[in-house]
Protein backbone atom coordinates (compact mmCIF):
# COMPACT_ATOMS: atom_id res chain seq x y z
CA UNK A 1 0.00 0.00 0.00
CA UNK A 2 1.52 3.27 -1.05
CA UNK A 3 -1.17 5.82 -0.37
CA UNK A 4 -4.41 6.23 1.48
CA UNK A 5 -7.06 8.71 0.51
CA UNK A 6 -10.74 9.10 1.20
CA UNK A 7 -13.38 10.75 -0.94
CA UNK A 8 -15.94 12.54 1.20
CA UNK A 9 -18.75 14.95 0.54
CA UNK A 10 -22.50 15.40 0.61
CA UNK A 11 -24.96 13.28 -1.32
CA UNK A 12 -25.05 14.15 -5.00
CA UNK A 13 -21.70 15.98 -4.98
CA UNK A 14 -20.22 13.74 -7.69
CA UNK A 15 -17.89 11.52 -5.64
CA UNK A 16 -18.72 8.36 -7.61
CA UNK A 17 -18.57 10.13 -10.96
CA UNK A 18 -15.20 11.65 -10.08
CA UNK A 19 -13.62 8.36 -9.00
CA UNK A 20 -15.07 6.47 -11.99
CA UNK A 21 -13.78 9.14 -14.38
CA UNK A 22 -10.33 9.15 -12.78
CA UNK A 23 -10.10 5.34 -12.89
CA UNK A 24 -11.21 5.29 -16.54
CA UNK A 25 -8.69 7.96 -17.49
CA UNK A 26 -5.83 6.21 -15.70
CA UNK A 27 -6.84 2.88 -17.27
CA UNK A 28 -6.69 4.47 -20.72
CA UNK A 29 -3.09 5.68 -20.29
CA UNK A 30 -1.69 3.13 -17.84
CA UNK A 31 -2.60 -0.25 -16.37
CA UNK A 32 -6.23 -1.11 -15.63
CA UNK A 33 -7.71 0.45 -12.49
CA UNK A 34 -10.52 -1.36 -10.64
CA UNK A 35 -12.74 0.13 -7.93
CA UNK A 36 -14.06 -2.03 -5.07
CA UNK A 37 -16.60 -0.18 -2.94
CA UNK A 38 -17.98 -0.66 0.54
CA UNK A 39 -20.09 1.49 2.84
CA UNK A 40 -18.50 1.42 6.31
CA UNK A 41 -21.50 3.21 7.85
CA UNK A 42 -23.78 0.31 6.90
CA UNK A 43 -21.95 -2.37 8.92
CA UNK A 44 -20.45 -2.83 12.37
CA UNK A 45 -16.69 -2.81 13.03
CA UNK A 46 -16.51 -6.64 13.42
CA UNK A 47 -18.43 -7.05 10.16
CA UNK A 48 -16.03 -4.66 8.43
CA UNK A 49 -12.68 -5.94 9.76
CA UNK A 50 -13.47 -9.44 11.00
CA UNK A 51 -13.92 -11.14 14.32
CA UNK A 52 -12.74 -14.09 16.36
CA UNK A 53 -15.23 -16.56 17.77
CA UNK A 54 -14.52 -16.65 21.53
CA UNK A 55 -15.66 -20.26 21.84
CA UNK A 56 -13.77 -21.90 18.97
CA UNK A 57 -11.04 -19.33 18.32
CA UNK A 58 -11.90 -19.33 14.61
CA UNK A 59 -11.34 -16.10 12.70
CA UNK A 60 -14.02 -14.82 10.31
CA UNK A 61 -12.86 -12.24 7.78
CA UNK A 62 -14.82 -9.04 7.46
CA UNK A 63 -15.82 -7.19 4.30
CA UNK A 64 -12.64 -5.08 4.22
CA UNK A 65 -10.38 -8.12 4.64
CA UNK A 66 -12.17 -9.92 1.80
CA UNK A 67 -11.89 -6.89 -0.50
CA UNK A 68 -8.23 -6.43 0.44
CA UNK A 69 -7.44 -10.07 -0.38
CA UNK A 70 -9.33 -9.84 -3.67
CA UNK A 71 -7.43 -6.68 -4.61
CA UNK A 72 -4.02 -8.13 -3.80
CA UNK A 73 -4.63 -11.28 -5.84
CA UNK A 74 -5.45 -9.27 -8.97
CA UNK A 75 -2.44 -9.07 -11.28
CA UNK A 76 -1.73 -6.43 -13.93
CA UNK A 77 -4.16 -3.93 -12.43
CA UNK A 78 -4.38 -1.36 -9.67
CA UNK A 79 -7.20 -1.87 -7.20
CA UNK A 80 -8.83 0.89 -5.16
CA UNK A 81 -10.95 0.00 -2.14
Amino acid sequence: VRHGIGVVGPTGAGKTTMTDTLASGLSAVDVKHVLLRMNPKAITAPQMFGRMDPTTGDWTDGVFAVLWRKGTKAKNQNTWI
